[in-house]
């Protein structure tokens, strides 16, 4: 399961933050305010029922006669509705109300001289019910008040952090977006010259990020080790250049006493002849030795030149393996030959491409008693090489490894059945990367190993 970048998790971890913060603010603030406008109004309401019951008795005690213009007027002062019971009987008119707002219970409370609140609903209506019983007058005094005012407030209240949540929240994700990039912009740009230094480009550097200091000793701590890397490649490459090249004159001393040695071999004893062998054979594998170090490090340095031309590829792979053949004093594999392909063309250095089809086969003699079959074929527009050998072919876990400079595997500690150097197959992609090439160990229907080259084709020729 693949995992969300980096600056996508921030913008979410402030997002969510944001949210989770104004939610938990709005829901405390909303709790308290409502229990303050809660409270507040049943107080007022409380204290105007009293005045209400207060004046309904100086009214049934002085004028009852005026009794429900008293009533009329104080329900249009206050807004509530005022019932009153003697009895068990309603006195007067009053204005319709839910009946079910006065309970049994309620009514049998205020009955025995209590005096009762309730909060009731009514159609979704909150009520705010008080019972003031008025033991002077045998009445009991109900006033119910509407708390629509208190509902609408709260709605107003919870629209409002709504919309306050909604924009802290947005304002989160801004925070996020901009704290997110300048976070992660610095580490891209590390990220992208570390991609460059693996392809290769040493010259690869961070610039000043100015995102604070701990981001710009990052960068310089990235840029000196990138730098002592550099400098320490470069002197490795031009100590091994130095010393293949004072390791030439010594060795053509070497070559041409033994040349000389070889013309008199007859009058050596058979143990002198057979000296004389291992000198040469072990003359030959430095001689390449030297070479193939050399071509690497102009490689290394950057001075390899290349030639590139276009060439028709089947006529010289062909030419290619007739000269590998030769030089073997082996037979020419079978070659297989897709259709369409005597007129493609792609873009080589000749030299390097004989040295790369030179290099596999010579690997193919050494390490799998030779090449088996080759195959040419296209894939779109890429020509595509593969050479069979008949050998055991290669581990899974060694089909990069045997690419290294100087890895031979197994063999490398069998001096008496391969004479090989460890640095052709290294050549080999050097060689073919540096042309748009690429070269592989690929699944093989034989036994064998099979060495898979891709070369882009350029066009296709008459």
């Amino acid at each position: 399961m693949q995992r969300r970048s980096l600056r996508l998790r921030l913008i979410l971890i402030f997002g969510l933050g944001a949210l989770l913060l104004t939610v938990t603010l709005s829901s405390t603030i909303y709790v308290g305010v409502r229990q303050v406008l809660q409270s507040q109004q049943k107080d007022t309401d409380v204290r105007q029922a009293f005045d209400t019951a207060s004046i309904i008795r100086s009214t049934l005690s002085t004028a009852p006669l005026a009794l429900n213009q008293q009533v009329a007027a104080i329900e249009k002062d206050s807004g509530s509705t005022v019932v009153l019971l003697t009895n068990g009987q309603e006195l007067g008119p009053t204005t319709s109300y839910p009946p079910y707002l006065l309970t049994s219970d309620l009514t049998t409370l205020v009955s025995k001289n209590a005096v009762v609140t309730q909060v009731k609903a009514s159609q979704g209506t909150p009520w705010f019910v008080v019972g003031i019983p008025v033991p002077a007058v045998a009445t009991q005094v109900y006033e119910l008040f509407p708390l629509t005012q208190v509902s609408n407030s709260l709605r107003s209240l919870i629209l409002l952090l709504i919309v306050a949540s909604t924009f802290a929240t947005l304002l989160g994700l801004a925070g996020g977006i901009f704290l997110s990039f300048r976070t992660v912009r610095p580490l891209r740009q590390v990220a992208e010259a570390a991609e460059r230094i693996l392809e290769g480009d040493l010259s690869a550097r961070v610039s000043a990020l100015g995102a604070g200091h701990e981001i710009n000793q990052l960068s310089s701590t990235f840029n000196a080790m990138v730098q002592q890397l550099s400098d320490r490649l470069e002197r490795d490459a031009r100590f091994a250049s130095d010393v293949t090249h004072e390791l030439r004159s010594p060795l053509t001393g070497l070559a041409m006493a033994a040349s000389m040695l070889e013309r008199e071999k007859d009058v050596l004893s058979p143990a002198g002849q057979e000296s004389l062998g291992i000198v040469v054979a072990d003359l030959a594998i430095f001689r390449n030795l030297v070479e193939d170090l050399l071509e690497m490090a102009r490689i290394d340095a950057g001075a390899a030149d290349y030639t590139l031309e276009d060439v028709r590829a089947v006529t010289l792979l062909k030419r290619c393996i007739t000269a590998s053949t030769r030089r073997l004093a082996s037979h020419e594999p079978p070659m297989t030959i897709a259709d369409g392909l005597e007129g493609a063309v792609i873009t080589v250095d000749r030299r390097r491409f004989e040295r790369v089809v030179a290099n596999l086969f010579d690997n193919a003699a050494k390490y799998a008693s030779g090449v088996a079959q080759v195959t040419m074929s296209r894939d779109n527009n890429t020509f595509v090489i593969d050479i069979d050998d008949h050998g055991k072919g290669v581990a899974p876990d060694q089909r990069e490894a045997i690419f290294e400079r100087f890895y031979r595997g197994s063999a490398a500690h069998d001096r008496g059945s391969v004479k090989g150097t460890g640095i052709g197959l290294a050549l080999v992609r050097e060689h073919l990367s540096a042309i748009g090439g690429t070269v592989a160990v690929v699944d093989s229907p034989t036994v064998g190993a099979r060495f898979r080259i891709t070369l882009p084709i350029r066009e296709e020729s008459a």
